[in-house]
């Protein structure tokens, strides 16, 4: 009999693993945005397609940076870099998935069933005189099915929820705090040079990139679109601050910054409430083989992995699931 593996969660570490285990097992993924992406989700403006969270994979492995070059999605992008001063920073080279970040998650799970908007509240094993099934429940106390394996890929905070039948694994997830991040997207009428990303000491912003530079990117007019992203504490000095003010804020450092006030033709302004994490479990992910109940992500980080290399920390925790989870079925 197949077995059915359940997902919770479409982002960059959920379509690893749907990849890595489609072959094994039939797999349901569930989502309860609209689409696939999680940390590399797209949101449109107009008729075009702009990167909402993480912008670039910054691999740190040689198997990480292998894995990247062999997906046909990827492009390598060698961008012009710049601190807040304007001066010119050495670049490094970055890795973009084209036309848009998402697309890689949405190949990679595309041997799965994905059910998108579908909130799992509660992960409950369920015992009977044969095995051991799991039942998923949604937000509606709705049974979603039975299922051999599930896997939350979920954020540290959202995890510990549906980990609660197994205290030791929940256990791990609230040992990990989480902070916000504001990131506003803007595509203006402009063309202001060639600088790709800024970035440094600043009181507001991260960084701004500019995310029609990136490979696969087109945009007709004369216009150009960035990614403007605000610091952790300033995020979490202003986490529930209305979205319009944030945007007005982020834009006025961006014009300040570049010394003109471009007209916006379109923008997005988008809080995430878990994006970073201050701190992080120090092994790879859980697991308890009598259950068939697991987690991982990049808050599950046995590797050391600085913040901006958690897309890496995320499929290396995938990974290393994964291959547990093949080895105990042979």
């Amino acid at each position: 009999m197949t077995k059915k593996i359940a997902i919770v969660g479409a982002g960059f570490a959920g379509a690893v693993l749907a990849d890595r285990l489609s072959a094994f097992a039939e797999i349901t993924v569930f989502e309860k945005s609209r689409g696939s992406g999680g940390r590399i989700s797209s949101c449109r403006l107009a008729d075009y397609s702009a990167d909402l969270g993480a912008p670039w994979f910054r691999p740190s492995t040689d198997a990480f940076r292998m894995w990247l070059e062999q997906q046909p999605e990827i492009s390598r992008w060698q961008p012009q870099v710049s601190d807040f001063n304007h001066q010119q920073v050495v670049s490094e080279r970055l890795y973009v998935t084209e036309p848009k970040q998402s697309a890689l998650t949405r190949r990679l799970s595309s041997k799965a069933k994905l059910i998108t908007q579908c909130r799992v509240e509660s992960v409950i094993p369920w015992q009977t005189e044969q095995t051991t099934r799991i039942v998923l429940r949604d937000d509606r106390s709705r049974g979603l099915g039975f299922f051999d394996t599930v896997i939350i890929t979920a954020p540290a905070v959202q995890a510990r929820v549906l980990l609660e039948a197994i205290p030791g694994l929940a256990s791990n997830a609230e040992s990990v705090s989480s902070d916000p991040c504001w990131v506003c997207v803007v595509r203006i009428k402009a063309q202001l040079g060639s600088t790709d990303i800024f970035y440094g000491d600043h009181p507001i912003l991260l960084r701004c990139c500019k995310d029609s530079a990136k490979p696969g990117r087109l945009i007709e007019d004369n216009s150009e679109v960035w990614v403007l992203e605000a610091t952790q504490q300033w995020s979490a000095d202003h986490t529930d601050v209305d979205s319009t003010a944030v945007s007005d804020v982020l834009y006025a450092a961006f014009c300040e910054l570049m010394q003109q006030t471009p007209e916006i033709v379109s923008s997005r302004t988008h809080r995430w409430l878990l994006a970073r994490h201050s701190s992080v479990n120090p092994i790879p992910f859980l697991w308890s083989s009598e259950t068939g109940i697991g987690a991982c992500g990049d808050w599950l980080n046995d590797t050391g992995l600085k913040q901006e290399n958690a897309l890496e920390a995320s499929w290396l925790s995938a990974n290393a699931l994964a291959d547990t989870i093949l080895q105990e079925s042979r």
